[in-house]
């Protein structure tokens, strides 16, 4: 299809904004809602470039939501605050530990050496007395309390707006980067409200991800995407021991050749590289099926 018959597409007007991205007029028409969450330093017309190529690869519309950019140090800023938030408040119930201390976790170490058979019982007994069960329970929040402490974000009000204005269509949100935190900041406050069940028809394509944790109910529903030398990825603890637990999200690498690095340390990090260079093009296709 060539440029000139993509249809006129808006710019994202602010921060939180919330616009329609179209690759084309005759688009398929699906029940499942796409929505594209930027990362850091993006301005408005690349933000709508991506949604427009994730919309020609899915062949439906996407509505993108956009995460401002307020320069590099600003952005840096917002993304260690929302990084402590996640990782301070929320991933002792539901993220590292959670992952680390997993069944199968403990049981491994306990089969491989003297001090984990040792500690494997009081591990195992930490478990059960720290790890919240995996069906979260609704918090005796009301609407406009969990609106209020997403205020601070508008791009992840924006988003946690979209998603429960109808929780039984079936979403995927593609969120790159710095989106990644927004999306967890939202996704948290859907839990809140509506517990586990109210993500049931959620799910995320993650790329390049900081993020330290996701809610619970989100697990078995993302899907992370990155590359093996981009260090954003290692904001993520889960990436500072190794591969995740039976049962947890695995991350698709892709092959992150060195004539596209070309010392270029950023590239590693483009969302057009990584949605070119892994599987998730493809499986961006298979859930508009």
């Amino acid at each position: 299809m060539s440029e000139h018959s993509i249809p006129p597409n808006p710019l994202p007007k602010g921060d939180g904004s919330v616009q329609e991205y179209r690759f084309s007029k005759q688009l398929k028409k699906i029940r499942t809602q796409f929505i594209y969450v930027n990362g850091i330093n993006t301005p408005p017309d690349i933000h709508q470039n991506i949604a427009i190529l994730i919309s020609s690869i899915t062949k439906t519309s996407v509505t993108g939501v956009y995460n401002a950019t307020d320069g590099m140090l600003g952005d840096l800023k917002q993304c260690v605050g929302d990084w402590v938030r996640i990782f301070g408040s929320q991933i002792g119930e539901e993220g590292f530990f959670r992952d680390r201390l997993s069944e199968s976790a403990i049981n491994n170490l306990a089969s491989t050496s003297v001090a984990g058979r040792i500690s494997a019982p009081y591990l195992h007994a930490l478990r059960e007395a720290w790890i919240a069960p995996s069906d979260v329970k609704p918090a005796k929040k009301t609407v406009d309390e969990v609106r209020k402490g997403l205020s601070r974000n508008a791009a992840a009000l924006s988003l946690f707006d979209e998603v429960t204005r109808n929780l039984n269509r079936p979403k995927i949100i593609v969120a790159h980067s710095q989106g990644n935190l927004v999306t967890s900041f939202a996704l948290w406050a859907v839990q809140s409200l509506y517990g586990t069940k109210g993500m049931s028809n959620l799910q995320v394509r993650s790329i390049s991800s900081p993020s330290p944790a996701w809610p619970r109910g989100i697990n078995h529903r993302i899907k992370v995407y990155g590359q093996k030398d981009d260090l954003v990825t290692w904001c993520d603890p889960k990436n500072w021991i190794g591969a995740r637990s039976a049962g947890f999200w695995r991350i698709y690498f892709g092959d992150n050749p060195k004539d596209i690095r070309g010392g270029n340390a950023i590239a590693p990090h483009d969302v057009k590289y990584n949605i070119e260079r892994t599987s998730l093009a493809q499986r961006l296709r298979s859930d508009a099926k």
